[in-house]
């Protein structure tokens, strides 16, 4: 038995190990989840010639997390697809047909305490930065970071926290330097009415090296799309950035009750520092009720934009006016619980990209997904 449990420290690695194998002694408390999503998936948009686009898509996730007698946690999670934005497997898109999709490593993490407050992670995990009511206006939902973050105090009903993190980015080459990101955040609750809640939150996001830097990511023979509709130099036969990102975002948050459904509004607003034109962008929403049991509804309204040098386009929501940025659109969301882990949903997508010259998008989802 003792053996199982130093081949699962081992395969954590990482500077957790000394930690993890002093509690190996005793049962490790892991706890299994995934879920499963299949989505219709249709979109119209202008081009040259106007378009239209019908796919099947699906994702698949699972996974465990786990905890030590020391407080140190660590995960390990899997899922389909190959992109930075996006879990999703389209149906039939494989060279061959009906071959087998392919499932990669999409966490794998452990953090520790460092003190009683406060908790450092390694590894590749989630998102560590709180988004006013979960929206997606600098980071897509499905982004997960590698690099290293610090959080000091947990985020409870009244309070305060704060993180600061690094993370590699791009790594280095034989002919550029590596890109990092480097980000603090302070985020404030505070309870000022009877069953009012009221977040804020604060954002600095400075990224190291970006600026003469090879797009991160696409087709450097697809011009501009390499570097998701940010402004880009010509540099050999790729483009490149052609300005470094400092970006300022801060966000508020209120949620209350309205005849006892659940209410939050929320709002978000970002600016690059380091541009001097088309430098900001926004979002505003709000969310009504929430899932919590069987027949239970929600319904999500938001509109974001974000203009061409506002944040780097590669990391954006990658539903909305066709990911990136310099493009505004609305998004609405219905979903059902139909069981306790069984959510019907549809969103509509209706937006603008690349304002000049300005294309329609509109994109129509139907999803059913499953926990477990």
């Amino acid at each position: 038995m003792k053996m199982k449990y130093l081949l699962l420290v081992i395969f954590l690695g990482g500077g957790s190990a000394l930690a993890v194998a002093q509690s190996a002694v005793a049962p490790l408390d892991l706890t299994w989840s995934g879920d499963f999503r299949y989505r219709f998936d249709q979109q119209s948009y202008e081009a040259v010639v106007p378009e239209t686009s019908t796919q099947q898509r699906l994702r698949a996730r699972f996974g465990f997390t786990g905890k030590t007698e020391t407080e140190s946690r660590y995960g390990i999670r899997m899922a389909t697809g190959t992109g930075r934005v996006s879990t999703n497997q389209s149906i039939g898109a494989n060279d061959e047909s009906l071959s087998n999709y392919p499932i990669q490593l999409d966490r794998a993490y452990f953090s520790v305490l460092a003190n009683p407050r406060s908790r450092v992670t390694l590894g590749r995990f989630a998102n560590p930065f709180f988004q006013a009511g979960g929206q997606d206006l600098v980071w897509d939902l499905d982004l997960n970071f590698d690099g290293a973050s610090v959080k000091y105090s947990e985020l409870d009903s009244d309070g305060w926290t704060m993180s600061l993190s690094r993370f590699l980015i791009k790594a280095a080459s034989a002919t550029e330097s590596a890109v990092n990101l480097d980000a603090l955040q302070l985020v404030a609750r505070q309870i000022p009415y009877t069953d009012v809640q009221l977040t804020e939150e604060v954002s600095f996001y400075s990224y190291e090296s970006i600026n003469g830097h090879t797009g991160l990511v696409g087709n450097p023979s697809t011009g501009n799309a390499n570097t998701n509709k940010n402004p880009a130099d010509v540099c050999g036969l790729n483009k490149c950035y052609s300005q470094d990102y400092k970006i300022i975002q801060t966000g508020i948050e209120s949620e209350f009750n309205f005849q006892g459904v659940p209410l939050i509004f929320a709002v978000t607003y970002i600016r690059n520092t380091a541009a001097s034109a088309e430098n900001d962008g926004y979002i505003g929403g709000i969310k009504l009720n929430k899932l919590k049991k069987k027949s239970d509804w929600s319904a999500v309204y938001d509109y974001r934009l974000l203009k061409q040098s506002s944040t780097v386009g590669a990391y954006t929501d990658g539903e909305s006016f066709g990911g990136g940025v310099n493009g505004s659109g609305h998004r609405l969301n219905l979903a059902y619980l139909m069981e306790n882990n069984l959510v019907l949903s549809a969103t509509i997508f209706s937006g603008y990209s690349q304002f000049s010259p300005t294309l329609f998008r509109n994109r129509y989802l139907i999803d059913i997904a499953m926990t477990f």
